[in-house]
């Protein structure tokens, strides 16, 4: 405390001590700071003493306690001008002319308060030191030690947003720090380096201090940055561990790289070594935050598939399995292979209420208007003016990748393309968003294991039961044959580069996420299949076509086809379908299992690793990104095939094998699969689907009971009994579903060979 006093008495200079003697011209700075210590030394004061008098602000008393300074008026404005800068010299300056001053000052002998090393010590405080440049650097040091306490006591406070905590209990102080997913993927370098700057600037600029190039020039400002290791992320990641072991509560940051090294299958060990380190944190508290963030999912979902919430899901399922080899084998311990079902609910985007009105698709389908469908009603349903666009672009495409002339013209024909092959284009850059469900050790080849497996994704997960459901082409027909000149080699080769150009343009369609064009495809793969002998998926695709042609209202139609791709990184040219998903999920999810050998609906795989594996596959190049590293390709590499392409095209040009030659056959006839699926279907196999079809929808009392119903049930059962008698197409029976022990099973027969077994 400083007291100011208005002084009784003031020392006066008299004009002779103002003037070098003569009176007539004014004392340079010199002159004066001559008389000034010539004053000090008349007191028998020195300097320090001046100074100790000057600046401070208690002294001791009479009884040992500390008594406040009185300073006079002119004491205290001449200290306050020279503190708070209305001085023309700034103290600062004054400090820097001290330091230097005290650099070239020798120590002296009896000195024994020198460092030992350096110029810091950490036996005396900056007060016992007696040579000015070892105090002022111990005195500097303490400054910024007591100022970087109080920094660190800033970072670890809640506001800055480090605080993550692996488990909250619901309800409680903790409960808006605790982990989730949307915490983890908002990780960034760049903003906990932008809070370091915030809340501790003295830390950050000591750090990045330590770590600049030695030669850097500080007048320039500029800070080069490295490549390999890059000065902001080396210096955030060791202030993190530092604030992390100032409180185990500010665990942004090893939490995240705790999951990160659990996604990417580290060792044990690793987890350990980084948790000492402050890097990471336990691995028994990774899986705890794991399964925290995996019950909170599931009930976000839960909350979510109810209905009235105004959200609507598709769940697609695929069964895994791996071979789990005992490496010490035991009774009961055997080599076997561990079955289950993975699913993933996808939220379903633009779509419309009264889509899913079950009532509505159930009178469609006992109108069975299926019964009306033929193979010309499919032939002419094909919009091959649309198929032979895509073709001319595909060949446009061609000569542009492979005409160096015409590579100018990429942007145009990439225009041309979007603006006429255009059908049901999703959004370019929509975000599909995906909850990977808890796996079971179902096997979806057994009926009933299949559907426990579907009642554990939809009521255990989904919380949905039955009590809360609501309700120009030639003329394929005519009789062909092979002419004498035909020209067979061109004809195999013009009917590759048809099948190329649909399986091209179903490839495009689907990566640029257009379900219009898609769906133009998988009707022409109706024949293809049918003509190939792939019985289930020609059956599949019909009852496909039934659906969208007369079964599905408008609003359901159109809310499959926008729903009928994922985009799981919200990237143009980068959608896939839904099996696709989950195959990628699985390829996951079996290798894990392959080190864990453990079954499928283990509290480990259901909790900890299928609910979570869409966000371990994107914390891996997400954690890459933030560290400033380029993506890696994740393909193998491949040698050019610049020299092949090359001489095969001089090998059809040799042979000309694009122009007609008449009567030019090597052997091989390829089979048109199209025009073979057409005349199969022609010949009745269409007739045995809608027969087969139509009957389910009797057996389940669905039918409408009209005379015109009555009379094409007769034709019906006609047809059946055909089929019954017919031999089957392939060398295998069809599979069938047998009850035994009260459940039901799906079975193949196996064909007697003309012997009794």
């Amino acid at each position: 405390m400083v007291r100011i006093h208005r002084s009784q008495s003031t020392a006066s200079i008299t004009p002779s001590q103002t003037s070098n003697g003569s009176g007539n011209r004014r004392l340079s700075d010199k002159q004066k700071l001559e008389q000034v210590l010539q004053l000090l030394s008349q007191f028998r004061w020195t300097l320090s003493t001046l100074l100790l008098v000057l600046f401070r602000l208690e002294k001791p008393g009479a009884n040992g306690e500390p008594l406040p300074v009185e300073r006079s008026i002119l004491h205290q404005r001449m200290v306050t001008a020279m503190l708070d800068g209305t001085t023309t010299t700034h103290f600062g300056e004054i400090l820097e002319m001290i330091y230097h001053n005290a650099q070239r000052t020798s120590y002296r002998r009896d000195d024994d308060t020198r460092p030992s090393k350096g110029l810091f010590s950490t036996a005396r405080t900056a007060a016992n030191i007696k040579h000015s440049q070892p105090a002022m650097v111990t005195w500097a040091v303490a400054l910024v030690s007591a100022l970087v306490t109080n920094e660190s006591s800033a970072m670890i406070d809640k506001d800055t947003g480090l605080h993550l905590h692996a488990q909250a209990k619901e309800g409680g102080r903790s409960w808006d720090y605790r982990a989730t997913w949307d915490a983890i993927d908002a990780f960034s370098m760049k903003k906990l380096q932008e809070t370091s700057k915030v809340c501790a600037p003295i830390m950050w600029h000591l750090m990045s201090a330590y770590v600049a190039h030695p030669d850097a020039e500080e007048s320039q400002q500029v800070q080069i940055v490295r490549r390999y290791r890059p000065q902001s992320i080396v210096c955030t990641s060791a202030l993190m561990s530092m604030t992390f072991s100032r409180s185990n509560r500010a665990s942004l940051y090893p939490l995240c790289r705790g999951v990160w090294l659990f996604a990417v299958k580290a060792h044990h060990s690793i987890f350990r070594v980084e948790s000492r380190l402050g890097q990471s944190i336990a691995y028994s508290t990774v899986y705890e935050a794991l399964r925290s963030m995996a019950d909170h999912t599931m009930k976000d979902l839960r909350v979510a598939a109810r209905p009235g919430s105004g959200r609507h899901f598709i769940v697609v399922s695929d069964n895994i399995q791996v071979y789990l080899k005992q490496r010490d084998h035991r009774i009961g311990r055997e080599n076997k292979m561990s079955k289950g079902l993975a699913g993933t609910a996808v939220e379903m985007e633009d779509i419309t209420p009264e889509a899913f009105d079950l009532a509505e698709l159930t009178r469609r389908q006992a109108l069975q208007q299926r019964k009306t469908l033929t193979v010309d009603m499919i032939l002419e349903d094909i919009d091959w003016e649309h198929i032979e666009r895509a073709g001319m672009i595909q060949f446009l495409q061609a000569l542009i990748r492979f005409v160096p002339g015409l590579s100018c013209y990429e942007k145009e024909v990439r225009q041309l393309r979007n603006q006429l092959l255009c059908k049901n284009q999703l959004p370019k850059e929509q975000r599909t968003n995906i909850i990977p469900l808890a796996t079971n050790s179902c096997d979806e080849i057994l009926v009933q294991e299949f559907k426990q497996g579907i009642l554990d994704f939809l009521s255990e997960q989904s919380d949905r039961n039955a009590e809360n459901d609501e309700n120009s082409l030639p003329p394929l027909d005519l009789p062909c044959s092979t002419r004498e000149d035909a020209d067979i080699t061109l004809a195999n080769t013009t009917l590759f580069m048809r099948n190329a150009i649909w399986w091209h343009e179903m490839c495009t369609a689907v990566a640029s996420g257009d379900t219009g064009r898609v769906w133009e495809i998988l009707k022409i793969w109706i024949f293809t299949f049918a003509g190939s002998g792939n019985h289930f998926y020609t059956q599949y695709l019909l009852e496909l076509y039934c659906n969208f042609k007369w079964e599905f209202s408008p609003a359901l139609r159109q809310a499959i086809l926008n729903n009928w791709l994922v985009n799981l990184h919200g990237k143009d040219g980068e959608w896939i379908e839904m099996d696709l998903m989950q195959e990628h999920f699985n390829f996951w999810l079996e290798d894990m299992a392959q080190h864990k050998g453990k079954d499928f609906d283990e509290p480990f795989y259901r909790s900890i690793l299928s609910s979570n594996v869409h966000h371990f596959m994107q914390l891996k190049d997400e954690m890459e990104e933030c560290v400033s590293l380029e993506g890696r390709r994740k393909r193998h590499s491949m040698p050019s095939t610049n020299n092949e392409l090359q001489a095969l095209m001089r090998h059809f040009h040799n042979l000309d094998m694009n122009k007609y030659r008449a009567g030019r056959d090597e052997g091989f006839h390829a089979t048109d699969d199209f025009a073979r699926g057409f005349k199969t279907l022609k010949k009745g196999k269409l007739k045995n689907y809608i027969a087969k079809s139509c009957s389910y929808s009797d057996i389940l009392g669905m039918q409408q009971n009209t005379e015109e119903n009555n009379a094409q049930n007769t034709e019906d059962e006609d047809q059946l009994d055909e089929m019954t008698g017919e031999e089957p197409e392939t060398n295998s029976l069809p599979p069938r579903v047998v009850t035994l022990n009260g459940e039901l099973h799906l079975v193949r027969p196996i064909r007697n060979s003309g012997m009794d077994m």
